[in-house]
């Protein structure tokens, strides 16, 4: 998630920290579960074998009309 996150356009064009720290990677993956869990967001991982390559997923669908959001690492 960490190295994924350094692309500087991925910190201009969306909600990611910038500058995107190791803590940020660090907090977010537990915050997935809990979100899952709440019925708030759904993140999905996007991959390219092993490699992290983005996230996509439904958000804030506890308010009754979500959201798509996603973001692919270049």
């Amino acid at each position: 998630m960490h190295a994924a996150c350094q692309d500087p356009d991925t910190q201009r064009y969306t909600t990611v920290p910038s500058p995107y720290e190791r803590r940020h990677a660090e907090e977010f993956i537990p915050r997935v579960a809990d979100q899952w869990a709440e019925g708030v967001h759904l993140t999905w991982a996007i991959r390219e074998g092993d490699v992290l390559a983005g996230t996509v997923g439904p958000y804030r669908i506890d308010a009754g009309a979500g959201e798509l959001g996603y973001w692919i690492s270049p």
